[in-house]
């Protein structure tokens, strides 16, 4: 018998108890963020739960896997250049059919503009735009040789309007509202509500380590020259809340004292693995994993992207900078301005599974593969959508009405 909220909480269970009291205020606010934030309940659907047996497509690959609306957004990488891209990979998983990444998205597109008070037959709209400028780019892009060809697909006007504003933040203003001088070195975190500190054992681990994380960033200079500084356990995500995450301060070795523009901010963050690749412990390679993929998916990865190794988890690392930006859902609260999103979600979307499969087949026929005409798959593509926005209103007021259960239960961890 499926049980959504007895899943949420035993997939949960290894959390801290700070964690997921935020998780669980996080989670009751509205669908969108419940959606959001369980990903776990959407594979388990998927493999082998209600809709494990709705017609799919064979053409498979790796794929992002928790694709969503606010999993795209802007950021600094290594080139330097400000770009928009996919930038989340916690869940990404290979061998699995491209109809996955597309299903989660054209859901969160319905749900999203459902929820901004949007007529269904929009946000319905929207998510046909998203599949089909996807198979747009494929037929456009299919002959694609070599990964800067691809570049084609990038910054249509919405995106570059949203990259122009972030270009606007200064990365000193941005340090100063998160960092102060301390006792322990020229600076470190200001505690609050988004961070917490850590004890020294933890701190002296995370010094013995920073060495090895920056040299195994994309860019091995990126991190040249950095000194550690502090670090502090860092909330945030949704579906990622409640993961070891920990925010690392770095100062230029040759900075001058009280020069906020010689610090960086890094992110390392446990990856655990797909719900998509089965349960089981955490591969110790897991991180590697999902930094490769990255790697595959984006044009030009962010900049501190890497992996690190501490205590027993298999961390990711990024940078966490002041031109971090992305299309929030609550923005979609005009029709014309989804629909334009949603042109941007399909083109990216098209362009990370072609990047991730260079060389080899991937979703270059996916049509043919399946044996019918894009307008039978895009159909199909909506009929689920719109039956899984279902389903999600469903899981997540079993989630309001035994939201005491859950509190009760996760009440009892350890910190």
């Amino acid at each position: 018998m499926r049980d959504p909220v007895q899943a949420i909480i035993d997939f949960n269970s290894h959390f801290d108890r700070d964690s997921l009291q935020r998780k669980l205020n996080v989670i009751v606010k509205s669908p969108f963020p419940f959606f959001r934030a369980t990903f776990h309940l959407f594979a388990a659907d998927m493999m082998g739960g209600p809709f494990h047996k709705f017609p799919i497509c064979p053409s498979s690959g790796r794929i992002v896997a928790d694709l969503h609306t606010e999993n795209f957004g802007g950021f600094r990488a290594v080139s330097g250049d400000l770009v928009y891209d996919i930038n989340d990979f916690d869940d990404t998983a290979d061998g699995q059919p491209y109809e996955y990444d597309l299903r989660r998205l054209l859901t969160s597109i319905i749900l999203g503009g459902t929820e901004n008070k949007l007529r269904i037959g929009d946000a319905v709209n929207a998510a046909e735009t998203t599949a089909r400028e996807y198979f747009s780019a494929l037929g456009k892009y299919a002959g694609a040789k070599k990964r800067e060809d691809l570049a084609a697909l990038h910054d249509p006007t919405v995106v570059r309007r949203l990259l122009d504003v972030a270009a606007e933040k200064p990365r000193d203003a941005f340090m100063k509202a998160q960092v102060e001088s301390g006792k322990k070195g020229p600076f470190k975190f200001k505690v609050d509500t988004s961070f917490r500190e850590v004890d020294n054992k933890v701190r002296a681990e995370a010094e013995k380590r920073f060495p090895f994380f920056l040299d195994h960033c994309a860019q091995s200079k990126a991190g040249a020259g950095y000194l550690f500084e502090d670090i502090v356990f860092r909330y945030a995500g949704k579906g990622s809340l409640g993961k070891n995450r920990y925010a690392i301060l770095m100062r230029k070795s040759n900075g001058a004292a009280g020069d906020f523009g010689s610090l960086r901010l890094a992110e390392w963050k446990d990856s655990g693995n797909s719900p998509l690749t089965g349960g089981g412990a955490t591969s110790k390679t897991r991180n590697r994993e999902v930094f490769e993929a990255a790697l595959a998916f984006q044009l030009s990865p962010k900049r501190l992207l890497g992996y690190v190794p501490f205590y027993e988890f298999p961390m990711q690392t990024r940078e966490l900078g002041a031109n971090d930006c992305r299309f929030s859902n609550d923005q979609y609260k005009v029709a014309a301005k989804l629909e334009q999103a949603a042109r941007v979600f399909g083109g990216i979307t098209a362009r990370a599974h072609l990047l991730a499969s260079m060389g080899q087949e991937g979703p270059r026929k996916f049509v043919a593969r399946s044996g019918t005409t894009e307008d039978r798959i895009v159909q199909r593509l909506i009929a689920f959508a719109t039956a899984y926005v279902s389903q999600v209103h469903e899981d997540f007021d079993e989630l309001k009405k035994r939201q005491s259960e859950v509190a009760l239960a996760w009440s009892r961890q350890v910190r």
